[in-house]
């Protein structure tokens, strides 16, 4: 029997990574297990997979000309020895190099991508000139993955290409690293020196005004006008481009007072995410736009509640009617201090959505993914459909 092979490139690979790129990962071990993998990091931290059962290989150098010859290189001799598969998560440069290679000697080459720039960005003329660039990157490469039907059909009007270029592959989380049973809360909470006697309210993910970091000072202070029994827990740096933001966040705290009811953590690795979601009694994310948002696979995962935006629409396809009684539409985030207290102080809710969470997210494990994967990319089988059955009405 042929060994397939595959090789799977990431933009960068740093130890201790608050970045989704740990789940690749957790699916880096399935998929090794599968197929011969080889994986390339653009940039980062050398891998310290000394016995693993990969091979990767680290980009060494930066300026651009170097970088692209190569990364050009090592595409060549990976197709000459096989490799027909190229699977680029965010990696524009490489996936196009990778694009070249396999339409000249055959092959596939993909490009991981779950946003629509359009949707994200107000109209600038730097905006456009950016989106326009992205839809000439995109039409470029053989294949985009994304993770929903709903971003599938945006890319289809952004990119003004066909449907059949869109390949469907939904998230995935290792149910075996987000495991609450391994932990205890109480432990977990004086391990991170949060409060044993308050409501804990977690947000995770970068401050930036597309994760709705920008919301959050009002919806701390209208839920703290409330109750005084919350605390609130914030992982997630501040993002460069968007230093008005962080200042607007800062001042924020200021205004209401509200830095005593808050331990903002900053960055936190995601090998130890799972910890911060246990502590915690609610989960809220008020993003703008999401595409496939991992972080509530994580807070599902660990058993946490969540109040949600819809992102625009996308997490509609991948949560249930149970759920959806918490998610609000991003422009009606008047509403979602209401929903968070609502929700935290309805323990039979609670439980309730808790134990639903923990059965629901079975569908996006990685053992349930993987065979879509496995269809889809390395086998080719496409289809823009969402593969993962969403019968709302049960788990």
């Amino acid at each position: 029997m042929t060994t397939r092979k595959i090789c799977y490139i990431m933009p960068e690979y740093k130890a201790k990574t608050s970045k989704h790129y740990q789940h690749l990962l957790d699916f880096f071990d399935v998929l090794s297990r599968k197929a011969k993998l080889f994986v390339i990091a653009e940039t980062g931290d050398p891998l310290e997979h000394e016995h693993s059962s990969y091979q990767y290989y680290l980009a060494k150098f930066r300026k651009k000309i170097l970088s692209r010859i190569e990364i050009f290189l090592i595409i060549l001799y990976l197709r000459i020895k096989g490799y027909k598969v190229f699977y680029s998560h965010y990696a524009y440069r490489t996936a196009l190099i990778a694009s070249f290679i396999t339409r000249i000697l055959g092959g596939r080459t993909y490009l991981w991508h779950c946003m629509c720039v359009k949707k994200m960005h107000k109209e600038s003329k730097a905006s456009i000139e950016m989106q326009e660039k992205l839809k000439q990157t995109l039409n470029k490469i053989q294949y985009i993955v994304t993770g929903s039907n709903f971003v599938a059909k945006l890319y289809e009007d952004f990119g003004e290409f066909d449907l059949s270029k869109v390949v469907v592959v939904p998230n995935w989380i290792s149910l075996n690293r987000f495991d609450p049973n391994k932990y205890s809360k109480e432990e977990i909470r004086k391990e991170l020196e949060l409060p044993l006697n308050k409501k804990i309210v977690l947000f995770v993910h970068t401050l930036s005004s597309g994760k709705g970091a920008g919301y959050l000072p009002d919806i701390f202070h209208k839920m703290t006008l409330a109750r005084d029994d919350l605390h609130f827990l914030v992982a997630g740096g501040l993002w460069d481009a968007e230093k008005d933001l962080t200042e607007y966040f800062k001042n924020g705290l200021d205004k209401y007072g509200l830095w005593d009811k808050v331990s903002w953590k900053g960055f936190v690795p995601n090998e130890v995410i799972q910890k911060y979601y246990l502590a915690a009694d609610l989960f809220i994310m008020p993003s703008k736009f999401e595409g496939f948002s991992r972080v509530l696979l994580e807070s599902m995962a660990m058993g946490t509640p969540f109040v949600a935006t819809t992102g625009g629409g996308s997490i509609l396809e991948y949560t249930s009617t149970m759920q959806q009684e918490f998610i609000i539409p991003p422009e009606d985030i008047d509403r979602f201090h209401n929903l968070c207290l609502n929700l935290l102080y309805d323990e039979n809710k609670q439980k309730e959505l808790s134990a639903h969470g923990l059965e629901w997210v079975k569908k996006y494990s990685i053992e349930s993914v993987f065979p879509i994967f496995e269809e889809r990319i390395m086998e080719g089988k496409h289809s823009f459909e969402n593969p993962v059955f969403n019968d709302s009405s049960s788990s």
